[in-house]
């Protein structure tokens, strides 16, 4: 569920156009109320909500885990059924019972200790609009029987009063809590519970099958509305490949509220125009996200230091830890072994473990050079880097922890080139131009020349306006997708 308010998107000041309108709600209804979403469990809650606040249903019940957007939709039905009268909110779970029912009903003065002078309640404040009873699963069961009455009723008297006051507004409660089992477990009155469902509204979890489709889509929409970092409004316009894959990989636990929060966070770091990878960050002492965020760990293992290490760490073991063979072992001198022994604070373990020579009798085991080779490894870690981010070399050097510059010279010195199919598939896919420039940090000018050569070849066998070259030679517009030996576009 998105948006802090329901009102009509033309003066809302998010200035939606018919396109951003199309591409963010399922229809005018949905536009109209600011959710955002096309899945089928977003369609399904859109229908209930518009039938509930057509209806004269009152009471009304929202269920729904943390984060889902329960007060959006109970903003929903007060936006349709009482667009001009007021909206009051209570959260049940922040008040002590005698404070609830203080904020609730009001008291009349005199009513208890500190109570010198008469108050309104919440009831009465809202008037005929709508008083939204938020996490009502935490109400203590005497105020329960209390709000009970008032939904019989449809009256009720101030803390200290005897006078019976008209209850004319509409009540919206919610739960995250399974408020049916709670009725078995005597924490909630039953009698309560089935007054209150009547027609309740259901809201699904983000990580439902049914409701997945929604999170980039989601993602996209805050990333448009979002006024975490004001001055990038508009600046920042979508996400990398590799960090939309995150974000579906993700369980969400926080649900809706919680990707805000990290496409917030992920504005506020961002410097580029992509929400890269680096950017989205997810609290990793979470443990349902460790389990159900496998990029993370894979992630980890891109970084060049981290395989490094690794692969010192495995031949100094394989070799019992001589240095001398280690050092063949990895294609490097003794002197670069003990730098980098040092440098990743590497230590011999205990000699009984430390030694994997046969013992006698024993097949001698033959140490495979080819396997620990270090410019093995880092020509290894480059390729699966490149391939995962489709050869986005800002992504790829970002996710390799180097600079775009050391991963260009990479590239060279262990001619990693992308396959011909590659390419062919990539200009299968195109539907439209992409601007783009050639860094000329990372490409000299022999190499750009060399680039755009390649374009035009690549493009010689298509429509002509999918490449412009200018008179200076530069591609002013070329097509998402393309992947260029010996090098990318940035």
């Amino acid at each position: 569920m998105t948006g802090r308010g329901h009102v009509n998107p033309d003066d809302s000041g998010l200035n939606f156009n018919k396109d951003d309108k199309s591409r963010f709600f399922v229809n005018e209804f949905a536009t109209s109320i600011l959710i955002a979403g096309k899945s089928a469990a977003t369609v399904e809650e859109l229908r209930m909500i518009k039938l509930v606040a057509a209806s004269q249903c009152n009471p009304i019940l929202v269920v729904g885990q943390t984060g889902t957007g329960k007060e959006m939709a109970a903003r929903a039905v007060h936006q349709v059924r009482h667009p001009q009268e007021r909206f009051v909110a209570v959260n049940c779970a922040a008040l002590t019972a005698n404070l609830l029912e203080s904020e609730l009903f009001g008291h009349v003065k005199g009513a208890f200790t500190g109570a010198d002078k008469e108050k309104a309640g919440l009831f009465e404040l809202a008037g005929e609009g709508t008083i939204f009873l938020d996490e009502i699963s935490e109400m203590p069961l005497d105020l329960q029987a209390k709000l009970l009455r008032v939904l019989q009723e449809k009256t009720f008297r101030k803390v200290g009063g005897t006078r019976y006051i008209e209850c004319k507004a509409t009540i919206v409660a919610s739960s995250n809590r399974d408020l049916r089992a709670d009725v078995q477990e005597k924490k909630f009155r039953q009698d309560l519970f089935y007054r209150l469902s009547v027609c309740p509204i259901v809201l699904a979890p983000l990580r439902a099958a049914n409701r997945r489709e929604d999170i980039l889509l989601l993602a996209e929409y805050f990333l448009a509305t979002s006024d975490a970092c004001p001055e990038k409004k508009g600046k920042i316009r979508s996400l990398t490949k590799l960090a939309a894959q995150t974000l579906q990989k993700h369980s969400w636990p926080g649900n809706v509220r919680e990707l805000k929060n990290v496409i917030d966070r992920a504005i506020v770091l961002e410097t580029t125009d992509k929400i890269g990878l680096s950017s989205i960050i997810i609290d990793p002492e979470e443990d349902e996200s460790r389990q159900d965020y496998p990029i993370t760990a894979d992630i980890k293992d891109f970084t060049l230091s981290h395989t490094e290490r690794k692969f010192i760490a495995r031949a100094l073991k394989q070799t019992g830890w001589k240095k001398t063979q280690t050092a063949s072992l990895l294609g490097i001198t003794r002197a670069t072994l003990y730098a980098k022994v040092k440098q990743y604070n590497l230590e011999k373990p205990p000699k009984k473990i430390a030694s994997h020579y046969p013992r006698e009798g024993q097949a001698e085991e033959t140490l495979d050079v080819e396997d620990l080779s270090l410019a093995r490894a880092e020509r290894e870690i480059i390729t699966r880097a490149l391939e995962e981010t489709g050869w986005e070399m800002t992504e790829a050097a970002a996710l390799l922890g180097i600079g775009k510059r050391t991963l260009h010279a990479k590239i060279k010195e262990y001619n990693i080139e992308s396959s011909a199919k590659e390419i062919e598939d990539s200009l299968d896919e195109i539907t439209g131009p992409l601007q783009v420039y050639i860094d000329s940090d990372v490409y000299t000018s022999e190499e750009k020349a060399e680039i755009l050569s390649l374009l035009s070849e690549l493009y010689s066998n298509q429509s002509q306006d999918r490449l412009v070259i200018d008179s200076e030679g530069n591609a002013e517009y070329v097509y998402a997708g393309i992947v260029v030996p010996n090098g990318g576009l940035s």
